[in-house]
């Protein structure tokens, strides 16, 4: 670990093909590095995810993973219950094949990774990147979804229906979802409609801040997904950390208008298990 975290430092990193290993929640994984591919799963962010997931009990059915990148959520999900059956769904081709390579290196069972994005039609669309790192976690398909920021570069990407991906993959029983797609989340819940009236699981999300009202686009693809969530009796709640640990839900009745970024995690959890 020490060896990889001075090569990092150098700037070395992408003239080696090596695996670190670290420990999340007593357990042991195997992180590939592939010429810096990976590296952050060295620097575990988002570690209060872990105490979130042990709240809400990670116990049976299925997770669908949303926005996978390099498997950030998968490994934080497999150190609480390893036995899980977990479907991730990621557009970035080079994000695909490190996250297969992340679940070959530490040999997870029941977990899949599907090669698109999940919106509400088929097709191909442009992935903006907003750095220079290929597995970019800001990259978006929403047009000028980080107004004055640069796009540094842009990949063709595929997007499909949950509905169309159900023909051929059985996505019965899902109990939980988690949902990271840097600002495409409206589409995303709007082809996930039925499977929500059918399976009414967890929904875990991540809704960057509107900042101010005089971001209409923002705001209006926000008080969307509430209308939609509200019709199919979910509560909303947001997600309170204390420093990097996970504190507690507070239930609340809109997600507003903010600009806290340690404030935009929120779960949505069916009034039949509230």
């Amino acid at each position: 670990m020490l060896f990889i975290k001075i090569l990092n430092k150098l700037n070395l990193l992408g003239y080696f093909n090596l695996i670190g290993k670290i420990q999340l929640n007593g357990r042991n994984f195997n992180i590939p590095i592939i010429k810096n591919l990976g590296i952050e799963n060295i620097y575990i962010s988002e570690p209060w995810m872990i105490g979130l997931f042990q709240t809400l009990g990670v116990k049976e059915g299925k997770f669908l993973d949303i926005g996978v990148n390099i498997g950030q959520t998968l490994l934080k999900l497999k150190s609480v219950n390893k036995d899980i059956e977990y479907i991730g769904f990621e557009p970035n081709p080079n994000c695909v094949f490190y996250s297969n390579e992340l679940i070959l290196a530490n040999q997870f069972e029941n977990t899949t990774i599907i090669p698109t994005g999940i919106s509400t039609e088929c097709g191909i669309l442009k992935l903006n990147f907003y750095s220079n790192k290929i597995s970019d976690p800001s990259a978006s398909i929403i047009d000028n979804f980080r107004p004055g920021e640069e796009i540094k570069y842009s990949k063709y990407i595929t997007i499909n229906t949950i509905d169309n991906i159900a023909k051929s993959c059985q996505l019965d029983e899902v109990t939980m979802i988690k949902i990271d797609v840097e600002g495409a989340e409206l589409e995303v819940i709007e082809s996930l409609i039925d499977l929500l009236k059918r399976n009414k699981p967890i929904i875990l999300i991540e809704i960057l801040p509107v900042y101010s009202e005089k971001n209409r686009s923002r705001l209006e693809r926000q008080q969307k997904i509430e209308v939609i969530l509200k019709k199919l009796d979910y509560l909303t709640y947001r997600v309170k950390k204390k420093g990097s640990k996970f504190e507690s839900l507070e239930k609340i009745e809109s997600l507003g208008v903010h600009s806290n970024l340690e404030a935009c995690d929120y779960v949505f959890k069916p009034k039949t298990n509230p």
